[in-house]
């Protein structure tokens, strides 16, 4: 992991730059994204809050029964398939 602030490089598991003290970003990896290659997420962040996909392990495959779902789960569900394959 590079620092955006001063290009030092560090291991991945490491929060802050040791040379500015800054947090060290992670970018969105889906060059769909409109945030594709910008590092503006924090390390700890899991999904991109732009496009809503994961930031690690692309195209990871998720599987859902939909008929364990409540009323409002599948709502929500619908609403992040539409933002996620009509932008």
């Amino acid at each position: 992991m590079k620092c955006p602030h001063c290009g030092k490089e560090h291991s991945d598991s490491a929060k802050f730059c040791e040379n500015t003290g800054k947090e060290l970003l992670k970018a969105c990896p889906w060059e769909d994204c409109a945030d594709y290659g910008k590092a503006i997420l924090p390390m700890r962040a899991k999904f991109c809050p732009r496009c809503g996909r994961p930031l690690e392990g692309q195209r990871k495959q998720t599987r859902v029964d939909v008929s364990e779902l409540n009323s409002e789960e599948l709502r929500e569900l619908n609403e992040e398939l539409n933002r996620l394959f009509n932008n």
